[in-house]
């Protein structure tokens, strides 16, 4: 009798192989039957939030892709003047997170800097149920105080409040604790951008190199909407 032959070694494996993955696929497809459901007759797309990396909100690290601006102080005479940032998203939070980065090297090269206290974070910033924006931000900011605090805020303020009315009213916190901030108007525990028209840059008065650095279109419009919808004088 003659002795059948049944392939190679290799041969074995393969077919050995080929067995295991049909029944990888055989046995999932009798399971989604017995619970009533129907396999797909084409593939599908899963969503994005479901097949794509978990998003890093740290801007630092990966900003998003929202054109937004920020506020730095340009110069010597430190006014505030915007510059262009992407955002996650045009929120409180995210904004706020994008003022508190340093600037660019371009930007420093220009002469733009902050006056926010390096290492400072958001600990928190949203819009409380009675409109006010609450800005809370680590222990590292209590280093600045007069008239650099009131930049500093200055900066959160612009840029967070161009997404509201010039009128939307600020509190500030630092670890917790209520801040007191010094305006124009006086020391208030609120401030609205209104408080800041003053410490805005003209584009005329820029030097060319902070004018490349600048959002200009931002600036105009930013300057022309406190002049035209804050009062006079602001209290508080």
């Amino acid at each position: 009798m003659s002795q059948r032959s049944f392939g190679s070694p290799a041969t074995t494996r393969v077919r050995r192989r080929i067995l295991t993955v049909f029944a990888r696929c055989v046995v999932p497809v009798a399971l989604l039957a017995g619970c009533g459901i129907t396999p797909d007759s084409e593939p599908r797309a899963l969503p994005p939030d479901l097949t794509g990396p978990a998003r890093d909100r740290n801007p630092e690290n990966d900003p998003g892709n929202v054109p937004s601006s920020i506020f730095m102080q340009a110069g010597e005479s430190r006014r505030l003047v915007p510059v262009s940032r992407e955002v996650a998203a045009l929120s409180v939070e995210d904004i706020a997170k994008a003022t508190l980065v340093k600037p660019t090297p371009a930007e420093v090269t220009a002469g733009i800097s902050t006056a926010i206290p390096p290492n400072t974070t958001l600990l928190s910033g949203s819009v409380r149920a009675d409109g006010v924006i609450a800005i809370n931000l680590s222990k590292e900011f209590a280093q600045v105080d007069g008239s650099s605090r009131t930049t500093a805020v200055g900066q959160i303020v612009l840029g967070v409040g161009a997404q509201f009315e010039p009128d939307r009213q600020f509190s500030f916190l630092i670890a917790g604790e209520g801040a007191r901030i010094s305006t124009a108007g006086g020391t208030k525990s609120r401030v609205t951008p209104c408080d800041f028209k003053d410490a805005l840059a003209e584009a005329a008065q820029l030097e060319s190199e902070v004018r490349e650095q600048t959002d200009l279109v931002a600036l105009a419009e930013q300057n022309n909407s406190l002049r035209t919808r804050c009062p006079t004088h602001t209290t508080g």
